[in-house]
């Protein structure tokens, strides 16, 4: 299995991330569609925003012809991007961010903290949650002042009326010191490592604490 970071950055200087993104999106509702289809009950599925993509114009319009196609509600789908390319234009995304959740879409901010947020835009941001960057979550049990970031962190989030996810969680101790400071969700190794459809739709049954 090849990982996003050896082929995104290739697709994005090359723009085949346009129509890489599209079927990506579309083989996700497809595949959201068939577990439901098959009676199990999947929990909404995230799909991560390039940059690019979320520059396009045409993002929205793409989104809901996939969506006419494959039967897919936006209220199963959670959309995020990046930090980083959601404070480059604070007045498109806000716009965008805006025009997506009218539709029902669920929207994260993905890999906060490695940008350059202004306080004073993002409360005003049409957000449902921010995800905390793995690079700080590693650094939670060794580092005081790290683990102090990501307090502060949820913290803020809760503030804003935003839930707040951990990314890249990979040990039941990271787990224990989330679920102390109040984090609402978590994302990474320690839940189930990337897994084909069919051993995804095992992990619906099962219950994991946090």
């Amino acid at each position: 299995m090849i990982e996003p970071s050896r082929f995104i950055p290739v697709a994005e200087e090359t723009g085949l991330i346009m129509p890489l993104g599209r079927w990506v999106a579309r083989a996700t509702c497809e595949q959201w569609i068939a577990w439901r289809d098959a009676g199990l009950n999947p929990p909404p599925v995230a799909i991560n925003l390039s940059p690019r993509q979320f520059s396009d114009a045409h993002l929205i319009e793409d989104i809901d012809a996939i969506l006419a196609d494959t039967g897919m509600e936006a209220m199963h789908l959670q959309l995020e991007v990046t930090e980083s390319a959601a404070m480059e234009n604070p007045l498109r995304t806000f716009d965008m961010l805006d025009a997506l959740r009218q539709r029902g879409f669920h929207v994260y901010i993905d890999d906060f903290g490695t940008g350059h947020s202004n306080l004073g835009q993002l409360k005003r941001m049409p957000i449902d949650a921010l995800k905390i960057d793995k690079s700080f979550i590693d650094d939670v049990l060794v580092d005081s002042d790290g683990a102090e970031i990501v307090n502060a962190i949820i913290r803020l989030s809760h503030a804003l009326n935003m839930r707040v996810v951990a990314e890249g969680v990979e040990t039941v101790e990271q787990v224990a010191f989330l679920k102390k400071q109040g984090c609402d969700e978590i994302q990474g190794y320690v839940v189930a490592k990337p897994l084909p459809p069919d051993k995804v739709a095992a992990l619906f049954a099962q219950r994991f604490d946090f």
